[in-house]
């Protein structure tokens, strides 16, 4: 029901059209190449709906997350990537975002929104790209994902998450978590010599470096992403040493009011803005702009 209601908003919304994400799977029949099966007649009658039943309330340990998430949202600072006095750091979720092993049927809303349905774990995922600038480092892509299951908070929404939010949840005692711009956890493992072991699955390496901050490498694609020490994204580089640059704003409470992305070679870049307490703008420089 809510990925039903989530789409349907999506569809009836005005969203901007302006690049195309990824392509998904195409689409076609879960039960296999033969659709033209014979279906038997059906009796006419009268279908009761079930009695509407309340969700469960997430478990203490769950809530527990989601009070980290919460709090980090409304204000990303060095004091807030701490338990603050907690007895749980919270259970993460697992199985949302893009999942390298998993296999989604997908279909396309428009020129720049699409959803995938996660086969394992019945996530939806929405992916709409509202700017893809070519750059010298590769492309400036502004992402927005949302995930029907439990995923991390953004600054501009709740529900959806921007692709340059990605961070390293460095406060779990066993691990480093990064939540990647699709919002999906990978959890790195701390060893007792201060390096981690990669999850099983991925081409990624984390790395603490001497000044506390940390680089994560993509053993594919030669890719650099730079983590400061309370684990926000501030830079990625390319294979041949091009660079992005993510910049934060902040006010008084260190909470979240803007994000730039700069790609360092050609000078373009992507703006993100609060204009108060439910509304932003993003503009490029050009100056396109999409409000949300």
């Amino acid at each position: 029901m809510v990925a039903a209601v989530a789409v349907a908003a999506l569809a009836g919304s005005a969203l901007p059209a302006l690049a195309s994400p990824a392509a998904p799977h195409a689409a076609g029949s879960a039960w296999g190449k033969k659709t033209d099966i014979a279906l038997p007649p059906l009796a006419g009658g009268t279908n009761t709906a079930p009695a509407s039943k309340r969700a469960a309330p997430p478990s203490a340990d769950r809530q527990a997350w989601h009070t980290r998430q919460q709090t980090r949202a409304a204000a990303n600072s060095p004091r807030t990537n701490a338990r603050s006095g907690m007895t749980s750091a919270g259970t993460p979720p697992q199985g949302q975002g893009e999942v390298p092993w998993h296999t989604y049927y997908g279909l396309r809303l428009s020129k720049s929104v699409a959803v995938k349905v996660d086969y394992s774990t019945g996530n939806l995922l929405v992916a709409a790209t509202d700017f893809d600038i070519a750059g010298v480092a590769g492309k400036l892509t502004w992402t927005r994902t949302y995930n029907s299951l439990d995923a991390p908070w953004g600054s501009v929404s709740h529900a959806w998450w921007l692709g340059y939010e990605c961070y390293l949840d460095t406060d779990p005692t066993t691990s480093v978590d990064l939540y990647d711009q699709s919002g999906a956890r990978v959890s790195f493992t701390k060893n007792a010599d201060g390096s981690f072991t990669t999850p099983a699955g991925y081409s990624l390496d984390l790395k603490k470096n001497s000044d506390g901050t940390y680089t994560l490498t993509d053993r594919k694609s030669g890719t650099r992403d730079t983590y400061d020490q309370y684990g926000n994204l501030t830079r990625m580089a390319d294979r041949n040493g091009n660079h992005q640059s993510v910049e934060r704003d902040r006010d008084a409470n260190n909470a979240v009011t803007g994000i730039k992305v700069t790609d360092d070679g050609s000078g373009r870049s992507i703006t993100l803005e609060r204009q108060d307490a439910t509304h932003w703008n993003a503009h490029d420089s050009t100056g396109r702009t999409v409000k949300y």
